[in-house]
């Protein structure tokens, strides 16, 4: 009995330590005073209709969904550079970093990217990017939704409300599967081109 544990055991470690992960780092300013609110019901929108849908078709093709969900307190500069370093990835692992909250284009330099205001700090998208992109993980996506506009305009993040229901269908099925599984590289991208509010 005991030969058939340990024999269960190693087969489980083995297969379980080369098992393939898509890693999600959601950073969502549920905290701000002027568009928390919108921020938490994006928040629940994007993980009902976007990472548990792609995480639902991800784990029937061997992937291990890992989820780190940053909201409140933990969106703030130094947390999120944290959960950056110490991220893992094997080379077949995927790496969707998602932000919603304020942003704006840095008036001390300049980019087609925006900063992410986090607390009472700034920390550029590009350097959110690039830092992940050192990882070697197969594919790597950063996707900002904030504004990237100048900092005179007021700016206000949404997401709109999805309430249909949470069933994949075959050509949704295919096309995660597709843009996923068939991919390599990394992909940048944000709500909004410089100069743009995001709403």
């Amino acid at each position: 009995m005991r030969k058939i544990v340990f024999l269960f055991m190693m087969l489980f470690a083995v297969f379980g330590a080369n098992a393939q992960k898509i890693h999600w780092l959601l950073f969502i300013d549920t905290d701000d005073k002027g568009v928390g609110e919108i921020d938490k019901r994006g928040r629940v929108a994007l993980k009902d209709h976007f990472v548990n849908v792609i995480n639902a078709v991800l784990v029937q093709e061997g992937y291990e969904a890992v989820v780190s969900d940053n909201y409140g307190g933990l969106v703030n500069v130094r947390n999120c550079m944290n959960v950056i370093d110490g991220l893992q990835c094997g080379p077949d692992d995927m790496v969707v970093f998602y932000y919603i909250g304020h942003g704006e284009n840095n008036p001390l330099e300049p980019s087609q990217w925006p900063v992410m205001t986090m607390g009472y700090d700034i920390l550029s998208l590009e350097t959110v990017h690039s830092r992940l992109k050192s990882k070697n993980a197969r594919l790597t996506i950063t996707i900002g939704m904030c504004c990237n506009s100048y900092p005179d305009l007021v700016c206000a993040t949404s997401y709109g409300a999805n309430y249909d229901n949470t069933y994949v269908g075959g050509d949704a099925r295919e096309t995660i599967k597709k843009m996923f599984l068939n991919s390599k590289g990394d992909i940048l991208a944000t709500s909004a081109s410089a100069g743009e509010r995001s709403g």
